[in-house]
Parts: structure tokens; C-alpha cells; sequence
């Protein structure tokens, strides 16, 4: 099956005077989900459960010395945040573009921000 595609957020540059929302989408566990890869996007991931600890996957690929690791985040318990940064996308994104992300309960929900140059 597909993917569900994360629409991501634009941040406002320096200079703006308008906000931008973070617009929390549901992890789909059953397909995962994927995002283009820019190389200037920020993942939040939020774990809604309020006592168990979720954790979400960003699938690797190979990158120039044949290396592959899927990299695993433990999101705290109790509506806890994370931040991660893919800048550097070699060694993760895959042939399409986007990167993979695959969270293990619909507990955790995604938002990515794309950063402004």
C-alpha cells in the first residue's frame, strides 16, 4: 500500500510578521508515512498516551559506504514532543525523495516544518 503523504508546514522567514501553525496529523501505522525531503525539514512527533512511551522509525537508506540503519525515537509518555532533524538526508532519503517515517501506535501524531532558507 501507499504511504499517507505529511503535508508539511512552511516556516515564516526572519523577516515575516505571520505566524505559521504546527497542524498535527495522525501517524498512519498500518502504511506509514512519508514526506518530500528538501533537506530543511523539522519533525515533530507528540505522543498522546498518557502513561506508555511510543516510538517512531525514520527508515534509512543505503548511503555512499553501502551503510544502512533505521534511525528509532523514543517519544516520553503523557503528550511529550520530540524534534528531529534531517538536514543531512543522505542515508535516508529514499529512491522516490521523501523520507520514511513509521510510528508504532496511532498515539503519536506527526508534524513537519520545512525551514526557510
Amino acid at each position: 500500500m501507499a504511504r499517507t503523504a505529511l503535508t508539511p508546514v512552511n516556516a515564516p522567514g526572519v523577516f515575516a510578521s505571520t505566524k505559521a501553525v504546527a497542524a498535527f496529523t495522525a501517524a498512519d501505522v498500518a502504511n506509514g508515512n512519508s514526506v518530500a525531503c528538501t533537506g530543511r525539514e523539522l519533525i515533530l512527533a507528540k505522543n498522546a498516551n498518557a502513561t506508555v512511551a511510543k516510538t517512531i522509525t525514520i527508515a534509512s537508506s543505503v548511503d555512499p559506504y553501502n551503510r544502512t540503519g533505521d534511525k528509532v525515537i523514543s517519544i516520553g509518555a503523557a503528550g511529550e514532543v520530540v524534534i528531529i532533524n534531517q538536514h543531512d538526508f543522505t542515508g535516508w532519503i529514499q529512491s522516490d525523495g521523501k523520507l520514511y517515517l513509521n510510528a508504532e501506535s496511532t498515539d503519536v501524531s506527526l508534524c513537519v516544518i520545512v525551514l526557510p532558507f
